[in-house]
């Protein structure tokens, strides 16, 4: 697998767990954690953000995790946004 593009492609050929649309938000954020955890170069990034709005604005209409010409619930933008406040908090 070469690139995003490439895993999103595959993971399309195969069939969802049957309570995915109930657990998908608590994977992205354990998924998220775990990477601003295991890279501080990555932690520190995000902390460089401040208190500033991270909205994950996107072109191919996914207005769950992010949003379309500002409409959307911006799943992943408050995923990142709640490990910042995590991190400040143990600064």
């Amino acid at each position: 697998m070469k690139n995003a593009a490439d895993a999103k492609k595959l993971g399309r050929r195969i069939e969802l767990r049957h309570d995915w649309e109930s657990i998908k938000l608590s994977c992205m954020y354990e998924i998220c954690l775990a990477k601003f955890m295991q890279h501080p170069e990555l932690a520190e990034a995000l902390l460089r953000t401040d208190d500033c709005e991270l909205i994950e604005g996107n072109t191919w209409g996914d207005r769950y995790w992010g949003t379309v010409d500002g409409y959307g619930e911006n799943q992943l933008g408050q995923i990142l946004m709640d490990i910042r406040k995590k991190l400040q908090m143990q600064i």
